[in-house]
């Protein structure tokens, strides 16, 4: 569920204010001092949420935006800022754009302790993306033709028991990984290397690998992108794929709290040098756009749901 979401706030960004980015999953297990095994479980709460996820699942692959909605609460708030509201709007139009994407979603654990539950999950998602999307195209990505995407997202839900059963209230994006590639880039390796987490202000080193092979070339613009609703378009700025195999850019994490998206946006084909008109002419072969989630911790405030957490540690 989580994966079509954050591809889309990959492309045209999707939150709404600055975000707390406290590993909730970490940090809950070091606080409570126990093992996995040993935290508290109710086999009718725990048979409720699995119940909930799986319709969540369910929901999202059929694009049932309304429903989707429904196994929310209605003060959500999400890992990025988004309200309720806001996480609705991103998702119907995520829908128009990957209209046959499907995602496969695993608990890996479920926490409970009383009328709340955190749980963490890993999704995996698949698309094709056609020709035909003009308002996708139309944005960046002009000589996409049909392509192909995958995504990996981990991620943790809190969950509150209501009047009305368990609802989601927030989310924790751990870890979140995105891919497409059409033509010839399909065969090419590629791998994006970013922290995961880093402090505001921070300086940290994204790297872009990848071996085109014999008589290849490419053009990438390695970017840094701040997750921002509405969306701010940029300038792109394409460099030549030196012949190390990688290019690397230093990047300063934004200090006002938001998340930031690495992406690489790749151009691989044949390049000759124009030196009439001093640039690069570029007989597209493949087009791949990678990008790779890094979250922005904050000093001076808190979410809530961590809060609450460790209130509940405390009355143990």
């Amino acid at each position: 569920m989580e994966a079509i979401l954050l591809y889309f706030c990959t492309l045209f960004g999707c939150a709404q204010k600055p975000a707390e980015t406290v590993d909730l999953y970490e940090e809950f297990i070091k606080n409570r001092g126990t093992k996995v095994e040993n935290v508290v479980t109710v086999k009718q709460d725990e048979k409720e949420i699995k119940k909930l996820l799986s319709d969540l699942n369910k929901y999202a692959n059929r694009h049932e935006v309304d429903k989707i909605l429904s196994l929310y609460d209605k003060n959500f708030i999400s890992h990025d800022g988004f309200t309720l509201e806001t996480y609705g709007k991103v998702l119907d139009d995520a829908f128009k754009y990957y209209k046959n994407i499907h995602t496969k979603s695993e608990i890996k654990h479920i926490f409970m302790k009383k009328d709340e539950a955190f749980v963490t999950l890993l999704d995996k998602s698949k698309a094709t993306v056609y020709d035909d999307n003009d308002k996708f195209l139309s944005f960046k990505i002009k000589t996409l033709k049909t392509a192909f995407y995958e995504n990996e997202c981990s991620y943790m839900l809190r969950l509150k028991k209501t009047r009305e059963g368990w609802k989601i209230v927030s989310d924790h994006i751990i870890f979140e990984t995105c891919m497409i590639r059409n033509l010839r880039a399909k065969d090419i390796p590629m791998l994006l290397t970013t922290p995961q987490t880093v402090e505001p202000g921070q300086e940290y080193t994204v790297k872009l690998d990848m071996d085109l092979g014999k008589n290849m070339g490419a053009m990438v613009d390695l970017s840094r992108e701040v997750i921002t609703w509405p969306s701010t378009l940029f300038e792109e700025k394409y460099k030549v794929f030196p012949k190390t195999k990688t290019l690397e850019r230093v990047i300063r994490a934004n200090e006002t709290g938001y998340n930031e998206n690495i992406a690489a946006y790749i151009n691989i084909g044949e390049y000759s040098y124009l030196k009439k008109y001093n640039k690069y002419k570029i007989d597209t072969t493949g087009y791949a756009i990678i990008s790779q989630r890094v979250n922005v911790k904050s000093d001076k405030r808190f979410l809530a749901m961590w809060n609450e957490t460790k209130n509940v540690q405390n009355k143990r």
